[in-house]
């Protein structure tokens, strides 16, 4: 099955530590920073497939 990955807040401005995703090479695509936006562009995605 398709796996995406979905962040409330926008990783890539945040601590370095959370900048690492393990999720990264596996999946799809990623949707972050959008708040709850991110996981209904992820469902619209997944939809979409």
């Amino acid at each position: 099955p398709p796996v995406v990955e979905v962040h409330l807040s926008d990783i890539s401005s945040r601590e370095k530590f959370r900048k690492i995703s393990v999720i990264e090479p596996v999946a799809a695509k990623q949707f972050s920073g959008e708040g709850i936006g991110s996981y209904l562009k992820a469902i619209d995605f997944l939809l979409s497939l």
